[in-house]
Order: C-alpha cells, then sequence, then structure tokens
C-alpha cells in the first residue's frame, strides 16, 4: 500500500509541474557577482525528487524551452532547484528566460547597440565594479565591469563617477529626473522617484541617497536612475545630464 501511495504521488507531482512550467514564477537572487535563479524546468527539478535523487543530469539548469540559459545547476542544491549564471553572463533577465553580459543588458535597456549608461558608482572598499582586478582603481577604465550591487540596508551614500563628461567634470548639484526598475519583463517608472531617490554632494563629489521605507520593495532587482546636473560656471563647462545602474541586493518573484 505504502509503494502505491509513494507512485500515485510521484505522479501526482509530474502532472502538476506540467502545469506549472508554462506559467511558473522565477525567484531571482541578484549577488555582487552571479545571479542566482530558481530552476524554471519544474519538471525536470519534480522528475529528479520524486526519483530520489540528489542530483540532476543532465544539467536542467543549462536550457528551458530551446532557449540556452547561460547558467548551471548551483552546486549547493539538490536536484538543481537553484541555477547560477555563468562567469561570462551574470546577470539573469526574466523576461528573456537566460543570463547576459552587460552589452546585452544595454541592448535590452537602451536599444540594439547602445554602449549604456555614462556613470558608475564607486564603492570604498568593495570590489564590485572592479571585474578586472583590484589594482584597476579607476571605476570608469574597469574593462569587466558590471552593475555594482547595492544592499539598501548595509551600503550608504555610494558615490557617482561620471566617466563620459569632458573635461572633468566640476559639479555643482545633480537633481533625479526618473528612475526605472524591472518587473515581469517591463521596465516600470518609480513614481515617486523624488522621496525615494535623490542626490547629494559631499565634499567634491556626488552621492546617491535614498529613503529606505520606499526602496524595500526594490530588493532583487535591476535599477536605473537618470540625474540632471550643473556644473559650476567656469569656461568650457556645461550642464548635462547622465544615469547609472545598480543592481539591488536580495530576491525578488518575476514572470
Amino acid at each position: 500500500m505504502k509503494a502505491i501511495i509513494t507512485l500515485l504521488r510521484a505522479v501526482a507531482i509530474l502532472l502538476l509541474s506540467e502545469k506549472v512550467n508554462s506559467f511558473s514564477s522565477v525567484n531571482v537572487t541578484r549577488l555582487w557577482k552571479n545571479d542566482k535563479f530558481s530552476n524554471p524546468n519544474q519538471t525536470a527539478v519534480s522528475k529528479c525528487l520524486a526519483s530520489g535523487q540528489s542530483s540532476s543530469f543532465p544539467d536542467s539548469c543549462r536550457s528551458f524551452q530551446s532557449t540556452d540559459t547561460r547558467a548551471a545547476c548551483a552546486s549547493s542544491r539538490t536536484c538543481c532547484e537553484s541555477c547560477e549564471c555563468e562567469d561570462d553572463y551574470p546577470i539573469y533577465l526574466v523576461h528573456l528566460g537566460k543570463c547576459v553580459n552587460v552589452q546585452e543588458l544595454h541592448s535590452a535597456v537602451f536599444g540594439q547597440g547602445s554602449n549604456g549608461c555614462g556613470a558608475r558608482f564607486e564603492k570604498k572598499g568593495d570590489d564590485d565594479d572592479f571585474r578586472d582586478g583590484r589594482d584597476d582603481k579607476d571605476v570608469c577604465k574597469a574593462k569587466k565591469w558590471t552593475p555594482p550591487l547595492i544592499d539598501f540596508k548595509k551600503s550608504s551614500d555610494p558615490k557617482v563617477k561620471f566617466c563620459r563628461v569632458k573635461p572633468k567634470p566640476d559639479t555643482e548639484s545633480c537633481d533625479v529626473e526618473k528612475a526605472r526598475y524591472l518587473e515581469y519583463g517591463q521596465w516600470r517608472n518609480i513614481t515617486n522617484f523624488k522621496q525615494t531617490f535623490w542626490a547629494k554632494k559631499i565634499k567634491k563629489d556626488i552621492h546617491l541617497q535614498w529613503n529606505d521605507s520606499a526602496v524595500a520593495h526594490l530588493t532583487g532587482n535591476v535599477i536605473i536612475i537618470n540625474v540632471s546636473c550643473k556644473q559650476k560656471p567656469k569656461p568650457g563647462r556645461k550642464d548635462f545630464t547622465s544615469c547609472f545602474m545598480f543592481k539591488t541586493a536580495g530576491t525578488h518573484i518575476g514572470q
């Protein structure tokens, strides 16, 4: 009798997983290096669990619905319940169903061929921004740069460096003009962005600050902020606009 119950339970799991696979949500965890996400191939996971195996072979994280996910099974999880992006494609986009590199992320956000935002965060004491070695201290020159990870609970006042403004800017002030985040495959505007994010000049540099309660729902996401900046009145210097991009620590559910 126990064997029959076990068999029926396994069959029920498999039938349910077939239905879930077509519309299941994916939990995405943003990390400083390679993002992790729950395996969208729930059929493979359920079959593995029902068989009593501890690992999935072949790796069910490698592809899903004919898409190369550019990910592999996270070593610490049973039956590949969790997947991890490969080093060359560290950012997972749910609506594409795969991990992407920075150039592909820029195309997904700004259109094909875009070079992305002209500003980057410089987080003192962190390696998040320097994917090509600790000796390269100028984040604007980092060749393998990826959007840094900001932990709203721990990070504070990350400095913004404007990499494409020539000559080197002597910024007087910056105002946040727009803020967007990724949800269900679409970039959505943060309607109350002026109460959520703001730029503040501390000594000679511009830093990003935020309202802790207003950003609570933005964990595990990718955020883009547009700013307009005024320069000190000097010959050859003009006011300018720019943007910067970052990931937020934590997990969010995408579909």
